[in-house]
Order: structure tokens, then C-alpha cells, then sequence
């Protein structure tokens, strides 16, 4: 009996060692991480800025596909950002699975889900949007400084 409560035991212990060294590698999906995840991207906003990129990518790909009927689109876009977002998720599960655990991913959840996080998700957008302006400017500016340091060494 106690041999076998310790084989139990053991192979229990294997199996969770394995499931952790299988959730950190890059080829295993785990489908719980996987469904946990576009959970997280959806409350953190980040669905949402995933979708602007897209919306942007629909007059081009309206213009390289001009013989599909206008009343079309409507639909062909529901069916491309659905499908979109579906493999989005699929390619980055294994990232965030090897720099993020479970319960990590599960504790960013929880705080969007707070008052504060679900106002940080619904700004995050904008804020991004203003500070990629801003950081332009920055960096258009660091060139000046750069130029007069240089200056300044007699370069």
C-alpha cells in the first residue's frame, strides 16, 4: 500500500514538473493559458488596439479586391477580424507563456477588471496614440542634442 501511495504521489509530482516545463517552452500551447490570455488581452484594451491596426488594413485591402461587392465587406470584415484576433492569440500564447505564469496572467486580469484597471484599458489607447506623437517629437529633438555633444568634442 505505501509502495503504491508513493508511486502515486511521484507520478503526480512528474506529471506537474513536466506541465510546468511544457508551459515554458515555446512549442506547447496550453489551451487553459491560451483561453486566459485572450481573456486578458480583451479586458486590458489591447483587442481594442489590435482592431485599429486592422481597421486601418481595410481600405487597402477594399482597394487590391475591387470586384467584391460593397455590401460585402461588412460581413468579410466581422469574418477577418475574427479570425484575425483568433490567430493573434495563437502566436503569442507561447510568448507570454515563457515570461508570464498562469496565475500571473490570471492577477492582470483580476486588476482590469478593478474600476482603476478598467479605466487605465479604456485610456490606454489614447494615451499610446499621444504619447507615439510626443515620442516622435523626442526623438526628432534628440538629434539636435546629439549634433551639439558632437559639436561640443570638436567632431
Amino acid at each position: 500500500m505505501c509502495i503504491v501511495l508513493f508511486f502515486a504521489i511521484n507520478l503526480g509530482v512528474e506529471a506537474q514538473s513536466l506541465e510546468k516545463k511544457l508551459e515554458k517552452s515555446t512549442t506547447y500551447i496550453n489551451p487553459v493559458y491560451k483561453k486566459t490570455l485572450a481573456e486578458m488581452l480583451e479586458v486590458s484594451g489591447s483587442n481594442a488596439n489590435f482592431a485599429m491596426v486592422l481597421n486601418q488594413m481595410m481600405p487597402m485591402l477594399r482597394q487590391q479586391n475591387s470586384k467584391v461587392p460593397k455590401e460585402s465587406w461588412r460581413e468579410i470584415k466581422k469574418e477577418f477580424h475574427e479570425s484575425s484576433m483568433l490567430s493573434l492569440v495563437e502566436l503569442l500564447t507561447p510568448v507570454y507563456q515563457k515570461h508570464l505564469s498562469l496565475t500571473e496572467i490570471q492577477g492582470v486580469i483580476a486588476f482590469y477588471k478593478t474600476p482603476l484597471g478598467a479605466k487605465f484599458a479604456k485610456k490606454s489607447t489614447l494615451i499610446g496614440k499621444e504619447s507615439m506623437q510626443i515620442g516622435q517629437q523626442w526623438a526628432m529633438g534628440l538629434q539636435g542634442v546629439l549634433k551639439e555633444i558632437i559639436k561640443t568634442k570638436g567632431y
